[in-house]
């Protein structure tokens, strides 16, 4: 990553044209992402597919979109879970509304994923975190509420199989946090505005046996044919 000398405010960060360049605050400064490798875009669209799958229909799931975690730490996770209306402002969403943030761990963001970026989430009460690792391995992250904020516990690890799920054990399971987030509403929050997401869903029940929507199963369809043919 690529530190900018300069501090900014998100909006002034949102106010930049665009020139194809992700950008992130850390503690103010103005932090420049590296282009994602494809092995990176491929874990991704991957994880991105399977939230869809079981994904409940209150969620909606966007690839690489701010989140306004603190005052001066700014975000863009590579996967996004939200909930419907939560407030979208200066390029990101507020950190209130959103379930789970998943980050692909890659040479140049080691740092940053596995040690800055978990704490900073934590502290701001989003319930779930999962990375990414070379391998690949999916390791999953939970809140302790019995620790307070601030404080993320192992839940459990997941691999890719030859079909393109994600497995345990060579066991598939359902790749949608198996606890139930808490929900924390933020005072006075007006009704947000909707992005286009990348993945939303659109089904119903509850987010343990939620049923795909039909583009969501389709993708899932079309992935898996490319994972048995060795990603040609």
């Amino acid at each position: 990553m690529t530190t900018a000398t300069q501090k900014m405010t998100a909006a002034e960060l949102a106010a930049l044209p665009a020139d194809g360049l992700v950008r992130e605050l850390h503690g103010g400064e103005v932090v420049v992402l590296p282009e994602p490798s494809e092995d990176e875009v491929w874990h991704t669209r991957l994880c991105d597919v399977n939230l869809a799958v079981g994904a409940p229909a209150d969620v909606e799931i966007h690839q690489r979109t701010g989140v306004h975690v603190t005052e001066g730490e700014f975000y863009v996770p590579d996967v996004l879970v939200v909930r419907r209306g939560t407030p979208f402002h200066d390029g990101g969403f507020d950190a209130s509304g959103v379930v789970l943030v998943v980050e692909v761990i890659g040479p140049d963001t080691l740092a940053a994923d596995r040690l800055t970026k978990p704490w900073r989430y934590a502290q701001a009460g989003i319930p779930f975190f999962w990375r990414i690792d070379q391998g690949p391995r999916l390791v999953a992250l939970r809140l302790d509420p019995t620790l307070g904020e601030g404080h993320y516990i192992y839940d459990h690890e997941l691999v890719p199989s030859e079909d393109g799920w994600w497995t345990t054990r060579g066991r598939r399971r359902s790749t949608w946090p198996s606890s139930s987030p808490r929900r924390r509403a933020a005072p006075g929050a007006e009704p947000g505005h909707a992005v286009p997401s990348s993945t939303t869903a659109n089904d119903s029940g509850p987010s343990t046996s939620a049923s795909a929507s039909p583009a969501a199963g389709s993708e899932a369809s079309r992935m898996r044919a490319i994972a048995r043919r060795g990603r040609a």
